[in-house]
């Protein structure tokens, strides 16, 4: 029973994919019936503390509920919603992705309309072959900038990530410990933030 619970665990670890970066979208899904729950907070006591909640819905969409700290006290809630065309194929076709961030227009870049699409790379690390993923996209909106976004492993467990969203740079580290668990440190704009991602089947 425990050995069938551990295999299950790597298995769903294997599956799981992040539809964002840092904050860009990516060419990947969120995968049917998994839930993905980030809980972010700045470290220096700055702002409320911010949750992502993701979920894959069917085989195309999938969607995130957001809140994001503004100024002070003030915290706003939204969501972005994703239909995803082609799955990426490591080192042959890219995967697509269109759809909103901010459908609610809450939060401080508004809504944004936009087409990702995502890059998987091999890439040979000291612990092995592992993808890099490589993004480019566009936002669409009151003012259309494009974006772009780098996930570079360095193991199967620790990746370094960064993009631009085309209205700041962001940059962070990944760790995974225990399948189904990351751990992120990640400067956003001119703020740092840590945060626990939690994946779950449904």
């Amino acid at each position: 029973m425990r050995l069938a619970l551990v295999i299950g665990l790597f298995a769903a670890a294997a599956l799981v994919q992040a539809d964002r970066l840092i904050t860009i979208p990516t060419g990947r899904k969120l995968p049917y019936d998994t839930v993905r729950y980030e809980f972010r907070l700045d470290p220096s006591g700055s702002g409320n503390p911010e949750s992502l909640l993701g979920i894959g819905i069917g085989t195309s969409f999938d969607m995130e509920l957001r809140t994001e700290s503004l100024t002070g006290e003030k915290t706003t809630g939204t969501f972005d919603l994703a239909y995803n065309f082609l799955g990426a194929v490591p080192g042959l076709l890219p995967g697509l992705s269109l759809g909103v961030q901010d459908a609610l227009d809450q939060t401080r870049d508004g809504r944004r309309f936009f087409a990702a699409t995502t890059f998987r790379e091999p890439c040979e690390t000291l612990n092995g072959e592992f993808p890099a993923d490589i993004t480019v996209g566009m936002f669409i909106a009151k003012k259309s900038t494009p974006f772009v976004g780098v996930e570079i492993p360095f193991s199967k467990e620790f990746h370094l990530l960064a993009e631009d969203n085309g209205l700041r740079i962001s940059a962070g580290a990944e760790y995974r410990p225990i399948p189904l668990l990351n751990l992120r440190a990640q400067v956003i704009g001119q703020r740092s933030f840590v945060s626990v991602q939690i994946f779950s089947k449904f």
